[in-house]
């Protein structure tokens, strides 16, 4: 699937110009990917966003960000400080701060793969006392020190029989924690931006999302853009859509690959409809 292809394409035929690039570090794009976090992608939309500002053919003042999943937490952060952005379309797009959206959906991801709600809980409990390591621990060593005497804990309490498979799944998840893009994930409260952004928006989620779980996720993006003051926003749930707004079944990853659809066609009627209405007789 090639969904963004999808997108540039539908918005194409509707007299809608996009920029597609690649990431910082792939192809030509220069940059290093490893070791960067979403405030450096940040960077890297606010450099798009100018970049067709200045191109011929181009509204200038009608630039704005559609962005997916963290592109979707990326575009608040450069709505928020950039005046040059005229509005944002959020699609599944987190309202709530990293470490929750990452407990909600390994519970519901786990539930939707036949897990024991025993096993769930455990999961939630070890992955929140390590979230919180990376949330107060600032320092990477003493982190990695600090979930390393975590994990030999855990390890501790599981059966002797099951000790070797808990110790090899919790330093996985430790090397996980420690990479600089996960850690700024975990602790990144994307509200604050949210509140701060003035713009037009358009939220769009999906009611079978399990990544970004749309009840909770739009209830406080919704909040947030009141607090801001914001008067013109849209905040939608789509009904039957997963994470990838794909026509779903059951909304679980697993599924992404074996549905034929790429991205709903309902979805992107609502993104050209209110671009085109938000946009119309600017230049």
């Amino acid at each position: 699937h090639k969904p963004f292809l999808v997108i540039a394409d539908y918005l194409a035929r509707h007299g809608i110009a996009s920029l597609r690039c690649d990431d910082r570090g792939i192809a030509k794009s220069t940059g290093s990917f490893i070791g960067s976090t979403s405030a450096d992608f940040a960077n890297d939309a606010q450099a798009a966003v100018e970049f067709l500002r200045g191109r011929p053919g181009i509204a200038s003042n009608s630039v704005g960000i559609i962005g997916h999943s963290e592109g979707g937490m990326i575009a608040p952060m450069v709505a928020a400080r950039s005046k040059d952005v005229a509005f944002i379309v959020l699609l599944a797009g987190p309202g709530l701060p990293g470490d929750s959206i990452l407990l909600l959906q390994g519970a519901l991801i786990a539930k939707a793969g036949g897990a024991p709600q025993a096993a769930i809980d455990q999961s939630m409990y070890v992955n929140r006392r390590m979230f919180d390591v990376i949330k107060t621990v600032h320092d990477s060593a003493a982190a990695a020190d600090s979930l390393r005497a975590l994990s030999a804990r855990m390890v501790e309490t599981v059966p002797p029989a099951q000790q070797k498979q808990a110790a090899g799944s919790l330093a996985g998840a430790e090397k996980q924690l420690l990479d600089p893009w996960m850690r700024y994930f975990v602790t990144y409260d994307p509200r604050p931006a949210l509140r701060n952004v003035h713009v037009p928006v358009l939220a769009l989620d999906g009611s079978l999302d399990l990544q970004v779980p749309p009840e909770a996720d739009l209830a406080s993006i919704d909040a947030a853009l009141k607090r801001a003051g914001n008067k013109d926003y849209k905040i939608v749930e789509l009904p039957k859509l997963n994470h990838l707004f794909q026509t779903a079944t059951t909304g679980a990853p697993a599924e992404y690959a074996a549905i034929s659809e790429t991205f709903s066609p309902v979805a992107l009627d609502i993104i050209a409809t209110w671009i085109t209405q938000h946009t119309t007789g600017k230049r």
